[in-house]
């Protein structure tokens, strides 16, 4: 459980043909044992749709595992479409489990995508971690319909944590809708870091 991992160079289709589904790119649950381990998913290209989706979800990258170190770096997640009548969610990359080391979320490419889930649009996630690094990120030209809060970067974090999110670009992005009730972030981060540094980006 404390294996070393690199997931890199694939290039993933995941179309779904059900209503309920959940469908994933690249889930990662090995390295769980934080033990100077390293996992890395790096330079994957990752694509598909959810056209019948009515509660599905659709996710990219998802890391469900606590190594010593985890790196999401230059993937793209890109021209995936969804259902407009959806009430699912849609996910780019999710760092989705608490950990106590090292996550660095950079250089990666979220674009071009067309959601029309009414639930959560959410691009990048990362649950809490000792250090956090999500840097050079772009998030360009998606499409995406909500009716609940969404965040295009999220950061969690300790009270002990260290976080940086900087130099990040989210731009030309489309809530297509009137949804009065949704409330769309940027940024978001937690509170009572030992450090945080948000600098250099571009929203």
């Amino acid at each position: 459980t404390s294996a070393n991992l690199t997931i890199s160079n694939n290039n993933i289709t995941v179309i779904s043909g059900g209503t309920n589904s959940i469908c994933v790119g690249i889930e990662n649950g090995i390295g769980a044992t934080a033990a100077s381990n390293t996992v890395s998913i790096t330079n994957n290209i990752i694509t598909g749709a959810h056209p019948l989706s009515t509660t599905g979800v659709w996710s990219g990258i998802e890391n469900i595992a606590g190594a010593t170190t985890l790196n999401i770096t230059g993937n793209r997640v890109q021209n995936v479409t969804t259902s407009n009548t959806s009430t699912g969610a849609w996910r780019g990359i999710t760092q989705a489990i608490a950990s106590t080391s090292t996550v660095n979320i950079l250089n990666n490419v979220i674009t071009n995508n067309n959601t029309g889930s009414s639930g959560l649009f959410a691009p990048i996630i990362c649950a809490t971690a000792a250090t956090i690094n999500i840097n050079g990120n772009s998030i360009l030209n998606n499409a995406f319909l909500t009716s609940v809060s969404s965040n295009f970067i999220s950061a969690g974090g300790i009270a002990a944590s260290v976080v940086s999110v900087n130099n990040n670009t989210i731009s030309d992005n489309l809530l297509n809708g009137g949804f009065g009730t949704a409330t769309i972030n940027g940024i978001t981060t937690g509170t009572g870091y030992t450090s945080l540094t948000v600098t250099g980006n571009r929203i």
